[in-house]
Formats: C-alpha cells, structure tokens, sequence
C-alpha cells in the first residue's frame, strides 16, 4: 500500500491487523483486517478508494491479501456506489468480490445490477 500512498502508516496498520489475528476464523480475520485498513487510510472515502485503486496496479497485490481491501470497499464505501462498485470491479480479477457486492445489491439494486450487467458484457 505504501507504494500507491507513501504516507501509509504501515507499522502501525501490521499492529493491529496482527492483534488478536491468530484467534480468528477465516472472515473474521479478513474484516479485522479490513477494520485496520479503515483506520490507516484516509477517513474520506473517495481518497482512500483512489490509494486503493492504484495500489490494484502492483501485481503484488493479488490472491487472499485482497479479500480484505473489498470487504473495506463494502464496509466503507456502501454509501458511495458510484465510487466503490468501480473499484470492486477491479479488485474483482484478484480475488472474487462475490461477498463485498452483496451490501450493494441489497441498499442500491438497480445501481448495482445496471454496473454489474455492463461489466459482464451482457
């Protein structure tokens, strides 16, 4: 992440994703990371989607380390669609957003669907 936000409070976002880590079942690790993730990024979600979506340009980001990032994407940016459904969109070729879209289908369906069918060519 420090790659795309060189301001990125990298020790301090390892130390509290590691509290507490090894006592958690597969979800819930990844939204406590996803909670660390929100406290470390910018409060703003728009600025904290746009560090986000150029960290999705590194191939090092890639495979489970990005299952966290959409389900901050889903946490946070659920009253932004017309920001977070794009960068889900793109998290998506990395690891599926199969459970980050979810809250989006069930507060925005039309929003979401119409995204969803033009992504998938349909």
């Amino acid at each position: 992440m420090r790659h795309a936000w060189p301001e990125f409070p990298t020790a301090t976002f390892v130390r509290q994703c590691t509290a507490g880590l090894a006592d958690l079942a597969l979800l819930q690790r990844v939204h406590h990371i996803s909670a660390a993730m929100a406290k470390a990024l910018p409060a703003d979600f728009s600025s904290a989607a746009a560090i986000l979506d150029k960290a999705v340009d590194s191939p090092a980001l890639a495979g489970w380390m990005t299952m966290p990032c959409g389900y901050y994407v889903a946490a946070q940016g659920l009253d932004h669609p017309e920001v977070a459904l794009p960068l889900l969109a793109r998290l998506t070729p990395r690891f599926s957003s199969e459970g980050p879209i979810r809250p989006f289908i069930e507060k925005h369906p039309e929003l979401t669907f119409a995204s969803l069918h033009r992504r998938s060519g349909s």
